[in-house]
């Protein structure tokens, strides 16, 4: 966890929705809701549509780009010479 990101990874399904449930529950105990969310497991996103969150296919975890659906994390060299002095 950094700042307002969090990221996890597991093999295991059910543990991935043991995760989210432990993360949501504490979160919501000091009010801070996570409002983004981003997965590859469809176990997850199955869960996730009754409630009505909005996965994201492509998004961005500490600034560097992630296509979760192909589980590649990628980050431009123009993005990398931009914070460079």
């Amino acid at each position: 966890m950094y700042m307002d990101e969090f990221a996890a990874s597991e093999n295991e399904e059910t543990k991935l929705t043991t995760i989210y449930g432990q993360l949501t529950a504490i979160m919501n105990t000091i009010h801070l809701p996570m409002s983004k969310w981003a997965t590859n497991s469809t176990t997850l996103q199955l869960e996730w549509q009754p409630e009505g969150l909005f996965t994201q296919t492509d998004t961005q975890f500490l600034g560097v780009d992630w296509y979760n659906e192909s589980v590649i994390f990628s980050l431009s060299s123009s993005a990398a010479l931009k914070v460079l002095p």
